[in-house]
């Protein structure tokens, strides 16, 4: 019993113990949060995801400055080496001087489309421009030249079909690339198409009435034309059936002289069989039948179209001999006219700044004068001097020979 006793006031003797201790490290505990709370402690900033941003904070004069880094210094020269070598038009623009920014980025713009952009010298954008035309095989680059003319001289270095204009380039590119895209639903270009590759479905594309009804006759090989309600889209739809199965006996439906189709249908077929009396074999009268006559003579290089047009038809003679002239690069023609009032005319528009200019013919022009002229054009044209040597009186000749060195060389000996 005695002993149970001692057990028993030893266990209260740790219990209390024990409590001593605990209180103690409360206390402790206690004293370390007060000391804090003098302090003025404020919890840490967040950014919301429970991350602490980086701080800056003000250095003291004892604190010792943290080490830099060194960075290389780059001129313009040191730049432009590095864009030679990375190709990398980002140089360029970090140098200080404008001019060497624009060599810098001539100096590689056959490497860096970006900076083929940039080039300012046009003859040098015009070639790079060309240059990755070529190794991309994309056409539409061309068209990053800001001219208009160079785009187009651009595009006819690598397809053809950029020679012509409207609606024949558009069927000229169509079937070189077997692509009905192209038309860009372009009804003439659609029809065209169509007779090209033998794709008959391609008519129901066709949005004017004449022009599909043509398109189905000639697959049909029947005159579908007649079902078209309009007199002018039956005429029409005949001048086309027509010229597309090559049957000039279809414009005799044309019966009236309402609108061009029975002038077009007409003159078209006297000069592809080189009929000239094939424009009476219609209605045309008068005006009509003199400009069928012209259309023969301007698509022929005939003559004789303008030849039979009455005299007293003036404006109409005047038309043919003068286009004549000026297409076929003829002065002469103008003299056939028989008036040297509507001769100068003539003269005027087939000599001056005409293109197509022939000194060939020259010889054979009724005014000295003109003659004259006629030679000196041609040679500034032709850029050949000799020519001059066709005037006969020296003054003339020497005038010649001084006007094709002010044009040719920009200057007069």
């Amino acid at each position: 019993m005695a002993r149970h006793n001692k057990e028993t006031k030893e266990k209260l003797r740790i219990i209390r113990l024990g409590i001593i201790v605990l209180a103690l490290i409360i206390i402790g505990f206690a004293a370390v949060l007060l000391l804090s709370g003098e302090n003025g402690y404020v919890p840490p900033l967040t950014n919301g995801n429970g991350e602490i941003p980086y701080e800056h904070y003000n250095e003291t004069e004892n604190e010792t400055e943290p080490e830099q880094n060194i960075t290389e210094v780059c001129d313009d020269d040191c730049l432009l080496e590095k864009a030679l070598a990375e190709k990398d038009t980002r140089y360029c623009e970090w140098m200080s001087n404008f001019s060497l920014t624009l060599a810098c980025y001539e100096t590689i713009a056959f490497d860096n489309f970006d900076a083929c952009l940039k080039v300012e010298n046009e003859s040098l954008l015009y070639d790079c421009i060309v240059d990755y035309a070529n190794k991309t095989g994309n056409i539409s680059i061309c068209d990053y030249l800001i001219w208009e003319d160079e785009a187009l001289r651009c595009k006819q270095t690598f397809d053809p079909c950029y020679y012509y204009n409207g609606t024949e380039q558009k069927i000229c590119l169509a079937l070189s690339h077997e692509d009905v895209s192209y038309c860009e639903n372009d009804n003439l270009c659609l029809m065209n198409y169509s007779l090209e590759t033998g794709n008959s479905s391609m008519c129901e594309e066709i949005s004017l009435a004449a022009e599909r009804q043509a398109c189905r006759s000639y697959f049909a090989g029947t005159d579908m034309c007649d079902d078209l309600e309009a007199q002018a889209e039956r005429y029409y739809c005949w001048q086309l059936y027509a010229i597309m199965s090559d049957n000039k006996l279809i414009c005799t439906q044309i019966e009236t002289v309402d609108g061009p189709y029975a002038v077009d249908c007409f003159s078209y077929f006297a000069a592809k069989t080189n009929d000239l009396d094939f424009c009476k074999q219609g209605p045309l009268e008068l005006n009509d039948l003199w400009d069928c006559y012209i259309s023969y003579s301007l698509i022929t290089g005939d003559l004789a179209g303008c030849d039979k047009i009455n005299r007293l038809a003036s404006t109409h003679m005047f038309e043919c001999y003068y286009e004549y002239a000026k297409k076929y690069g003829n002065p002469h023609a103008c003299d056939l006219m028989d008036d040297p009032r509507y001769a100068k005319t003539c003269y005027v528009g087939s000599i001056m700044n005409n293109t197509n200019l022939n000194f060939i013919y020259c010889a054979d022009i009724d005014q000295e004068v003109w003659k004259n002229k006629c030679y000196t054009e041609s040679a500034k044209l032709n850029e050949d001097i000799s020519i001059c040597n066709f005037i006969t009186p020296e003054p003339e000749r020497e005038i010649c020979i001084n006007s094709y060195h002010t044009f040719v060389n920009g200057k007069s000996d």
